[in-house]
């Protein structure tokens, strides 16, 4: 017990104490569980995190199974927003597909299967065939290669095509990436070796 007395009218404070050092992360995965907003972008930006924490969230909600449930409706939610075209839109019922949203949902759908959670095979084909769309058109995107590339779809040429244009270092990254998940380890070493260190301090 703590020493000293409670008073009336004063607030309740928990104190957590444990060895691990993930701890500080409690307050933020709590934020994350009870996040109410749920746009394409903000209903994955809440759950990709989850993914990563599952054994942190696992021993600090002992009580239930509230961070897998999380994952599992954001799912459904983000499939909730898919059109007819296979993209994603912003809303539910947006009608119109929302190609970075599109992608970045794709990317966490794809990484939450390879956490073991299901998701539907037909939905996700058709969302990867939108991005492909996307691709293959006048609007191709480093990002987009890459999430594709994690999909197992053949991108090394539109990657080849976007490497020689690549300039910001958010762009090599992810070229670089789709060059390591298509299995060309030497190219993406040598984006990265042409990028440079993007922190390194200039020189006269």
């Amino acid at each position: 017990p703590l020493p000293g007395k409670w008073l009336a009218g004063h607030r309740r404070a928990r104190l957590t104490v444990g060895v691990a050092g993930t701890l500080p992360l409690l307050p933020a995965l709590d934020r994350l569980l009870e996040y109410p907003h749920g746009c394409v972008e903000q209903t994955t930006s809440r759950a990709f995190p989850l993914l990563a924490l599952a054994e942190l969230a696992r021993a600090s909600h002992p009580e239930g199974d509230a961070p897998r449930d999380t994952v599992g409706a954001c799912i459904d939610r983000v499939l909730s927003m898919q059109n007819s075209d296979g993209g994603l839109s912003t809303w539910p019922g947006g009608g119109k597909s929302y190609p970075y949203g599109s992608a970045y949902a794709a990317h966490f759908l794809l990484e939450a299967r390879r956490f073991g959670r299901v998701v539907p095979d037909r939905e996700l084909t058709a969302l990867l065939d939108y991005l492909e769309g996307r691709l293959r058109s006048r609007h191709p995107d480093a990002y987009t290669a890459r999430v594709l590339a994690l999909g197992g779809r053949a991108v090394v040429p539109f990657v080849e095509r976007l490497a020689e244009e690549a300039k910001r270092a958010e762009d090599v990254a992810n070229l670089a990436a789709a060059y390591l998940l298509a299995g060309d380890r030497s190219r993406a070493d040598a984006m990265l070796a042409k990028a440079g260190d993007p922190w390194a301090a200039p020189t006269e």
